[in-house]
């Protein structure tokens, strides 16, 4: 109902709505009831990667508290690994993985495939990071000052800077990210 109503404040025409909002994986079922032809783009992350990410982010959201404890990071994790699994073992659900490191390195390649996915021909504007972030759209976010910078690198490996940290974090019952291994 959120989502519907922030929509309609947003009063955009547009035949997507893209919602990052990390705990959107719990309610695929939810959604794909309420939105029969969802197709859902699932970007694979590093599970350290994600890690680190969601411990240096303050979430001012009461659901992500677990995000102030590596441990519980690593929990969250590796229950999103097996829900996921679950929903991707049902065919009903039109679920796409996308590599986020590749999206990263070969933006405009992996736009293009998810474009061609979508059927949607203006790839620009997907492209285009500015004019993603512009008045005419509607980017309600945390982190809205990211959707208008440029595409980075940096986050893929931060991870390693923090090996060290690390090391006593149990993370070793998380499955890989699609590009590497742990």
């Amino acid at each position: 109902q959120q989502l519907l109503r922030n929509c309609q404040k947003a009063k955009t025409t547009t035949r997507w709505i893209i919602d990052k909002n990390p705990l959107n994986f719990v309610h695929v079922g939810l959604i794909q009831r309420l939105f029969p032809d969802a197709l859902f783009i699932h970007s694979q992350r590093n599970p350290l990667d994600i890690l680190v990410s969601c411990y240096f982010q303050h979430f001012a959201h009461p659901n992500m508290k677990f995000s102030y404890n590596l441990e519980n990071i690593v929990e969250f994790i590796y229950q999103y690994q097996n829900l996921m699994s679950f929903w991707k073992s049902n065919t009903q659900y039109q679920i796409i993985d996308v590599d986020y490191e590749q999206i990263v390195v070969n933006t405009l390649d992996k736009l293009n495939e998810i474009a061609l996915i979508l059927k949607e021909p203006r790839l620009q504007q997907l492209v285009d990071a500015k004019n993603g972030a512009n008045e005419e759209h509607f980017v309600r976010t945390a982190s809205i000052w990211q959707a208008k910078q440029p595409i980075y690198q940096k986050s893929i490996h931060r991870w390693r800077h923090y090996q060290t940290q690390l090391a006593s974090v149990p993370y070793q019952k998380l499955q890989p990210g699609l590009s590497d291994g742990l």
